[in-house]
């Protein structure tokens, strides 16, 4: 395949990968928030008025499209329960209390966040989510209720309002959806922008290191058309180190190869494979994942088609390409012209 085309391939590949996973992850935000419609409609318009009526005739809550609603009786009481919590320090804190909003003869069980500042001086109006009892509240506190005063068996209405603060919830799901949607909007832009815009990708910018990078693709274009030897992803033309897989394109001359050395990279789910590690000498590192075999073939072809270079991986090797490049450079650029000694 030619190095054009491998070039073109490879940057139009990368920018379909981009608006792709762009659209995926955007696709996947909107199912992610297609159950919370009706929170966000609530989010968005609410809090609505209800009447008084209309609380009367609700027997479940989940079923009402408007549910962060201004609820308003004819008085307030203390319901005579609270959650407490009882640290190990010692110091009580009342985290909710409940309130009784008398409505006609029933009462709606308010749950207020702290507790109340004058328990005989409650409003009647109270701005919420009416929601289902929880297990707890329906054990704890309404059926305790009607064990200790068998007279009130009934008069809590089926459900509560949560007078915590419903908005939020809404605005930290609406501020991980802006961040996640802007990425994947960004992805789709970058993406778009490399299919109109080739030469704007990586692996254009990354060819500039060599020359005019159209000139340098046609050169290797053509070496690519002769005889070229191959291992895996690993490519070896005459003068060119090219490796290409998916939507990655890395190329290298022989004559900046300084170092090269295959790792064992041990995963869970892949087992034992061996990385490839090339260097050359604008520092610039290219990488690849293979089997045993394959690898030692692979180091085994840059040694020969770039014999000057460092085979093998040690510490001082490492510490002197980390500290002292310029002299490990130096040093194989004197192997290179001196290929006797």
């Amino acid at each position: 395949m030619a190095i054009n085309s491998l070039l073109d391939e490879t940057v139009q590949r990368a920018g379909r990968r981009q608006i792709r996973w762009g659209l995926v992850g955007i696709a996947l935000l909107v199912l992610a928030h297609i159950p919370s419609v009706r929170y966000y409609y609530n989010f968005f318009l609410g809090p609505f008025p209800i009447t008084e009526d209309d609380l009367l005739a609700l027997d479940d809550p989940n079923s009402r499209q408007q549910y962060y609603v201004n609820a308003t009786g004819e008085a307030a009481y203390d319901s005579g329960y609270a959650y407490v919590n009882r640290p190990n320090t010692g110091i009580e804190t009342v985290e909710q209390s409940y309130a009784a909003l008398e409505l006609d003869d029933r009462w709606l069980l308010v749950m207020v966040a702290g507790s109340f500042a004058d328990a005989d001086k409650l409003p009647i109006s109270y701005t919420g989510a009416l929601t289902p009892f929880t297990d707890s509240i329906q054990t704890e506190v309404i059926d305790d209720t009607y064990r200790q005063v068998p007279g009130l068996r009934g008069i809590y209405l089926p459900y509560m309002l949560n007078t915590h603060d419903f908005k939020n919830e809404g605005y930290l799901g609406l501020s991980i959806t802006a961040i996640v949607g802007a990425l994947c909007g960004l992805g789709v832009i970058n993406g778009l922008a490399t299919q109109a815009n080739p030469q704007r990708h990586p692996v254009y910018q990354a060819l500039a290191l060599f020359g005019e990078p159209h000139v340098i693709a046609q050169q290797i274009d053509a070496e690519l058309q002769g005889s070229t030897v191959r291992v895996g992803d690993l490519h070896f033309t005459r003068h060119w180190l090219v490796i290409q897989r998916r939507a990655m394109l890395q190329v290298t001359r022989y004559q900046d190869i300084m170092w090269a050395y295959k790792k064992v990279a041990q995963g869970r789910a892949t087992g034992k494979n061996f990385m490839l590690h090339i260097y050359d000498r604008h520092g610039k590192l290219l990488m690849l994942t293979a089997q045993e075999l394959e690898a030692t073939e692979m180091i085994n072809t840059v040694a020969t088609h770039a014999p000057w270079a460092l085979i093998g991986y040690s510490e001082e090797t490492e510490t002197m390409w980390d500290q002292q490049r310029a002299q490990f450079i130096a040093t194989v650029d004197t192997r290179r012209a001196n290929p006797e000694t």
